[in-house]
């Protein structure tokens, strides 16, 4: 159960994240890294590292069937005082299929309407994490883009980890409008409970 201290501590955690990516081959594979620097502070104690994340995705189907593979967390450890923490290192592989709600004569939707483009999304993968083994996740994404810039997601899924006893469902939902975005998401962390987050992202050019 534990024992209540009575005290309160201040906790602080920062991460500055500048990633690239792009096309490299003829439009079926694509490549993309990423390079963060990440703080941490416990009361006086500050500590730092440097990290890496990479990976490339397979078209196999182009707008159909993807397949790729990350490298996530390769760089230093987060160092308080004279002992590091190494970063958790992570090794993913993954494949998604989408199906996509066309606009057809019979069945025709105004690009001006609300809701003029829809796809949902199945995926399903693997992951290796050091220190904690394998565990696996199966999930979709309903997506709807109702003008040029502007799309929402709702996402949902189970993951499979019998190790640390964390399975259960999560979910999320996601906006973007033109180059901003804002993400949320809930999963389970065993013991701990839950966690909540939220993620706002700026993309330097508008994509497709």
């Amino acid at each position: 159960m534990g024992v209540k201290l009575g005290e309160s501590y201040n906790v602080q955690d920062m991460m500055v994240t500048c990633s690239y990516g792009g096309e490299v081959l003829y439009g079926l594979l694509d490549a993309g890294i990423s390079v963060k620097y990440m703080s941490s502070t416990l009361e006086t104690h500050a500590a730092t590292a440097f990290g890496a994340d990479m990976g490339v995705l397979y078209k196999a189907i182009p707008d159909k069937l993807d397949i790729g593979i990350t490298l996530q967390n390769a760089g230093t450890s987060l160092k308080f005082r004279d002992e590091g923490d190494p970063l958790p290192l992570t090794v993913k592989c993954g494949a998604g299929y989408r199906v996509n709600f066309a606009e057809d004569e019979g069945y025709a939707i105004n690009r001006s309407s609300l809701l003029s483009e829809k796809n949902i999304t199945f995926f399903t993968d693997v992951n290796y994490l050091r220190d904690a083994g394998m565990y696996a996740n199966a999930g979709m994404e309903i997506n709807a883009r109702y003008s040029e810039t502007a799309s929402l997601s709702l996402r949902g899924g189970y993951r499979t980890d019998l190790k640390r006893q964390v399975n259960g469902l999560s979910f999320g939902l996601g906006f973007k409008n033109g180059i901003y975005g804002i993400d949320y998401s809930f999963s389970p962390l065993g013991d701990l409970g839950q966690a909540h987050r939220v993620a706002l992202s700026l993309a330097f050019s508008q994509g497709e």
